[in-house]
């Protein structure tokens, strides 16, 4: 399934993904490629942090900066792919989900709750 110009990122997506449903490996294609996604996402996130912290080195430098002009389309490019990751993995069927990660999940949403209680 190729994306064509004007169709919407989400139904795309969840289109591409009922197509791999279909197959009978369907199921565990989407599971590796729910986990390549997230990896790269990790990966990603991690480079945007990183471009965040030299970029901070530099201050708000007035003068033009090839350096820091080079760090900031990279940042900026980054955070595309962050996105765009991101959409991606939405759109993937709950279903694929692992009972292992829908655990991890629920258990991330109570520690991070927790943590705000005693904070008012």
């Amino acid at each position: 399934l190729k994306k064509e110009n004007g169709l919407d990122d989400k139904l795309f997506y969840r289109m591409k993904y009922a197509q791999m449903l279909k197959s009978p490996q369907g199921l565990d294609g989407l599971r590796k490629m729910r986990l390549a996604i997230k990896d790269k996402i990790n990966k990603l996130q991690a480079e945007v942090n990183q471009l965040e912290t030299n970029l901070s080195f530099f201050g708000k430098s007035k003068k033009v900066n090839p350096i820091i002009s080079e760090y900031e389309d990279k940042l900026n490019s980054s955070k595309q792919q962050l996105a765009e990751l991101s959409k991606e993995l939405k759109a993937i069927p709950a279903d694929t989900i692992d009972k292992e990660d829908r655990e991890s999940q629920e258990n991330q949403g109570k520690r991070g709750n927790q943590g705000n209680r005693g904070r008012r």
